[in-house]
């Protein structure tokens, strides 16, 4: 796929709010336009005149800044790469930066006070040998999981939202040689925030194919080139070796680039990263990468299999797989994969709800890593390598729609190994499995219980179902587990129309009550969000109006008649917008008067009515408060009256005498 171009857009506005959708998405489909003339230029309209001077913020490596788009998906940043940041290249790197010059493209604006540097110079990136610089898929699955930030984030950089995927595949993962200026675009309270920035050494991005920087991978926030004025101030804390005259500004390559030279943070060396990947198909040599190119080149025949890749794809679309066998789910085996043998396929099969780890042990005495390739039906779900000595796993939480064969392509080596998928079901509400993503796959909960529910992986939306009965208040109760990665949303619906939407985060509580009205039947709770361990209770509290179990009803052919009664209580509000009641008269003159507890929340109006529907009085009272109405009417003892209990929202008491 070829990438799409980077165009200049418009002045941004508002991003769109997030909906659910019904069902689990692996791949994100929102509505198609780019929304390229929604965003950016978000800082490109800042007018540098008038002799004001411009903030550029300083972020060190590895700082998530104020308003990141998504967690890091970057390595925590430690060892070699720590000490390059404050030192740079070890002594006898082959970098000469100082000399180094545009050739073509380029940031825009006036870049006097910034060298200039062409994306194919040796030493404008860093990074270790075979070791993997930004997790492109966490990246895509933060993405994935927010639509709203996604939308936000593909305007940044002018394509659609469908196109985030395969945009990201092509993006190749690095470590900036030298402090470099950016502009760079985070996101707050649904709105995007863009500011011009510098970008320590060291720090981990992914870059286009002609070497721009497009994605800081500690923050998941896109970049564009830079808007440079002849007047900045830098803000922030710098860091012990930033110097304003070492700071750089990468111009984008004249020619797409088919393989990165970068040089190595651990010892200086070069070493040769094809477009696309982030540090599983390093070659070490670039000489011999070169040769090897070149051998290709005559009478238009294949490349050869030792010539640098130019897609990011794993190994074992250059090998033969040969089928390993079937593995059976929480039964470990042992095996090996050397590097002139096959590559390996296992397949399993994942019951739908299901919890999976995919865990990898590869032996001390292995000459090389083994790498792991996650796919179901094909497609990638993750790609992860375990160097020798070490162990790494991969969590999979699976949908009640999400059962089948899953494939694991086992690569790389001469390695002995050792492979397990561990698995377990989920429990969401007791029910011994997922919870589905909408009504037809949703449980039933009722009132008291203790709901216990899991999110994470393609598990995004659990559903609930509740039988309102008669009328009730409902209370609901959400928290969400201290360990977990994130908080959790909680999403009350009545036929498809939000009642109410709340977050809980990790470690967190929260709580809501709504009162519900005689016609109100099922009520829907979308649980979405995670990763996160949650739980929640539902208590269905009933009304008892007019002393009488329910809900009285909202006009004269459902009102509950009371006869010739003195006092009652009842409670109204929320969706139970009015109680209508009939009673007898106890005299030609009669007063009524009603009473509204304290902890009730808002005032309640009271309508007196004659026997012709009529109205005689009405007043409000608050809450804590009484108030009374005398009615007179002649001839009115013995005769039905009418009294409605409207607006606000309180429990009342009447008294009529």
């Amino acid at each position: 796929m070829q990438q799409p171009p980077i165009q200049p857009v418009a002045e941004p506005g508002p991003v769109p709010a997030n909906g659910r959708g019904g069902g689990r998405t692996r791949a994100l489909a929102i509505g198609g336009t780019a929304l390229v003339a929604i965003v950016l230029a978000t800082f490109l309209v800042l007018q540098f005149a008038g002799g004001s001077s411009v903030e550029v913020t300083l972020r060190s490596l590895g700082s998530s800044g104020d308003d990141p788009f998504t967690d890091s998906v970057a390595p925590a940043p430690s060892g070699n790469l720590a000490d390059f940041a404050e030192r740079g290249f070890p002594d006898g790197a082959a970098v000469d930066l100082a000399t180094a010059s545009s050739q073509g493209g380029g940031a825009a604006g006036n870049l006097s006070q910034y060298r200039t540097v062409s994306a194919t110079v040796p030493g404008v990136f860093g990074g270790s040998l075979d070791e993997t610089t930004c997790d492109k898929d966490q990246l895509v699955t933060f993405l994935t999981s927010e639509p709203d930030k996604a939308v936000a984030w593909a305007s940044v950089l002018g394509m659609d939202v469908d196109d985030i995927t395969a945009y990201v595949e092509e993006l190749t993962g690095v470590n900036l040689g030298s402090d470099t200026r950016v502009l760079d675009h985070g996101f707050s309270d649904g709105k995007l925030v863009a500011r011009q920035a510098v970008l320590q050494r060291g720090t981990a991005v992914l870059v286009d194919a002609r070497g721009v920087p497009r994605v800081d991978c500690y923050t998941g926030n896109p970049l564009r080139q830079p808007t440079v004025s002849e007047d900045e101030t830098f803000i922030g804390t710098p860091w012990t070796s930033f110097d304003e005259a070492e700071v750089v500004v990468i111009a984008d390559a004249p020619e797409p680039i088919e393989s990165f030279e970068v040089v190595s943070v651990d010892d200086g060396t070069s070493f040769v990263r094809p477009v696309g990947s982030t540090g599983q198909a390093d070659v070490p040599d670039p000489a011999a990468a070169a040769s090897s190119e070149t051998a290709a080149e005559p009478d238009d025949e294949e490349p050869a299999a030792t010539s640098v890749p130019t897609t990011p794809t794993p190994p074992s679309a250059t090998r033969e797989l040969v089928y390993g066998g079937t593995l059976e789910l929480n039964d470990p085996i042992s095996t090996e994969v050397g590097s002139e043998e096959p590559e390996l396929i296992y397949t399993f099969d994942a019951p739908p709800g299901a919890k999976l780890e995919i865990q990898v042990a590869n032996d001390r005495a292995s000459v090389s890593g083994v790498g792991v390739d996650f796919r179901s039906a094909g497609d990638r779900i993750t790609f992860f390598r375990v160097p020798p000595g070490g162990t790494d796993s991969f969590p999979l939480s699976l949908g009640s729609e999400d059962g089948g064969e899953y494939e694991l392509v086992i690569t790389e080596g001469p390695a002995a190994f050792d492979l397990v998928v561990a698995a377990e079901g989920q429990d969401d509400a007791g029910q011994g499995g997922d919870a589905g993503p909408d009504f037809d796959t949703a449980f039933e909960i009722s009132s008291g219980q203790l709901v216990a529910g899991h999110l994470a992986g393609f598990d995004s939306i659990d559903s609930y179902v509740i039988d309102l009965g008669e009328a009730p208040t409902l209370v609901i109760t959400a928290a969400v587990e201290r360990g977990s990665d994130s908080g959790a949303a909680f999403d009350l619906q009545l036929l498809g129309d939000r009642l109410h939407f709340f977050r809980v985060n990790p470690a967190a509580d929260d709580s809501f009550e709504l009162r519900f009205g005689v016609e109100d039947e099922l009520l829907e709770l979308f649980v979405t969000e995670g990763p996160a361990e949650y739980e929640f209770t539902v208590e269905l509290v009933p009304q008892r109006d007019g002393g009488q179990d329910g809900d009285a009803g909202t006009d004269l052919a459902d009102a509950r008649s009371l006869g010739s009664v003195d006092s009652f209580t009842g409670q109204v509000g929320d969706r139970d917008g009015a109680d209508y009641y009939t009673f007898e008269a106890p005299a030609d003159e009669f007063t009524v008067t009603v009473d509204v507890t304290a902890q009730s929340p808002r005032a309640v109006g009271v309508d007196v009515q004659g026997p012709d529907g009529n109205r005689i009085e009405f007043f409000r009272v608050q809450p804590g408060a009484t108030g009374s109405a005398d009615v007179v009417v002649d001839g009115g003892e013995g005769e039905t009256f009418r009294l409605v209990m409207t607006e606000g929202r309180g429990d009342y008491e009447v008294t009529i005498e």
